[in-house]
C-alpha cells in the first residue's frame, strides 16, 4: 500500500492509502488540514484502476485549487515522489508502505456517511464526496462535479451529552445548599466535585450546578450558546438548491429584450442599465448559462444604439445622426 506524508501545524505525519482519503480543513478523519488557503473539503484521494497509476487525486472545487508537483490539476494519477499541494501544506505521495521514524502515524480512511454539527459530508451517485450545511439537511441541490440533481440526507442526532454531575445514595443526614433544607439519611442527592457542598437533585438540576460562589461547578449544567461557525468567504458552496443559481441569467436576458423596446424613446437609458447589471453578473461567474448573459450585453447594446437613435429622431428631428445614415 502507498503513503502520504505531510506536515501541519509543525507536526510531521503520515498515513497508509488503503481507501479514499479526504483532504481539508473542517474533517472529522482523513487529511485534516488546519492551514490558510485549505478549503472545508478540499480535494479527495481514490484508487483507480488504470495501467498507468493506482491512485489519483481530484479537486473538491476548492477555492484556490489543488496542484500536483506545482501544476493545478482537476484530476491527477499519482506516482511515487508526486507533490499535491492544498493552500499552503504540501502532501507527498510515495509508493513504499512504510513511514519514516519521524512521521505521527494517523488513520487516513474516510468512513461514509460522517455527519458533524456544522456541516453533513455524503457521496453523489457519481461518487463525488459532497459536504453541504446543516441547514440544507433534505434539501434537494445539485453536485458541483456532475451536475446531476441531488438530495442531502437529513442530518442524524446528535449523541446526548454525557452528565455533568453523579447521583449519589448519602449515609448522612445533609442540608441542601440551595434550598437549606434537609436531606434525609438514604435520599438520593449531588455531591459537588469541587466544593463538596450537598444538594437535593433537583436543586442542583434547577440550579444549573452548585450555588456556591467561585465554585467551577456554578452553571456547570446551563446550555451554552455555541458561535454559529465561520463563514469562509473564499469558498462556494459544495452543492447549492437546484434552479437558485439559474435566476438571474433569464431574467437579465428577458429584461434586455423589454427595456430595448419600452426604451427606445429614453436614449437606450435603460438597456444601459440591463448591460451594465448583466456584466455584473457575468464577471462573477457564479450562473451556469453565461450565454444567458452575453446575449443579454448584446441585445442591450442593441437597444443602446436603437434607443439612441429613435429619441433623437422624435426629440431632435434626426439633428444628431450623420446624413450619410439617413440615405437609402
Amino acid at each position: 500500500m502507498p503513503t502520504l506524508t505531510y506536515t501541519t501545524n509543525n507536526s510531521p505525519r503520515g498515513g497508509v492509502l488503503n481507501s479514499r482519503v479526504l483532504i481539508g480543513k473542517r474533517l472529522s478523519h482523513g487529511a485534516v488540514l488546519s492551514e490558510p488557503g485549505v478549503s472545508r473539503l478540499h480535494a479527495w484521494i481514490d484508487p483507480v484502476a488504470a495501467e498507468d497509476a493506482e491512485w489519483v487525486v481530484t479537486d473538491a472545487g476548492s477555492k484556490t485549487g489543488t496542484f500536483v508537483n506545482d501544476r493545478q490539476i482537476t484530476t491527477y494519477p499519482l506516482h511515487d515522489g508526486d507533490r499535491i499541494r492544498v493552500g499552503k501544506v504540501t502532501l507527498t505521495y510515495h509508493d513504499s508502505d512504510v513511514l519514516p521514524d519521524d512521521i505521527q502515524e494517523v488513520d487516513l480512511s474516510a468512513p461514509a456517511g460522517t455527519v458533524r454539527g456544522d456541516g453533513i459530508l455524503f457521496e453523489c451517485a457519481c461518487g463525488a464526496p459532497l459536504w453541504v450545511g446543516s441547514e440544507l439537511a433534505g434539501k434537494r441541490g445539485m453536485c458541483r462535479h456532475c451536475r446531476k440533481p441531488v438530495t442531502v440526507p437529513a442530518a442524524e442526532p446528535e449523541a446526548p451529552p454525557e452528565p455533568k454531575f453523579k447521583i449519589t445514595t448519602i449515609k448522612r443526614a445533609a442540608k441542601c445548599a440551595v434550598c437549606h433544607s434537609a436531606i434525609a439519611e438514604g435520599e438520593d442527592a449531588v455531591q459537588c466535585p469541587d466544593c463538596a457542598m450537598m444538594f437535593h437533585v433537583e436543586c442542583w438540576q434547577e440550579n444549573f450546578g452548585c450555588s456556591s460562589y467561585g465554585c467551577p461547578q456554578v452553571d456547570a449544567l446551563k446550555p451554552r450558546e455555541e458561535p454559529a461557525p465561520p463563514v469562509e468567504a473564499d469558498e462556494a458552496p459544495v452543492a447549492e438548491p437546484a434552479g437558485a443559481s439559474h435566476r438571474w441569467d433569464v431574467i437579465l436576458l428577458a429584461a434586455s429584450v423589454v427595456v430595448s423596446l419600452v426604451g427606445a424613446l429614453a436614449f437606450g437609458s435603460l438597456a444601459a442599465v440591463v448591460a451594465v447589471a448583466s456584466l455584473i453578473v457575468l464577471i462573477k461567474g457564479k450562473q451556469p448559462r453565461p450565454f444567458f448573459l452575453v446575449l443579454a450585453i448584446v441585445i442591450s447594446i442593441a437597444g443602446i444604439a436603437a434607443g439612441l437613435g429613435v429619441s433623437d429622431i422624435w426629440y431632435f428631428n434626426a439633428r444628431h445622426i450623420p446624413p450619410a445614415l439617413l440615405r437609402k
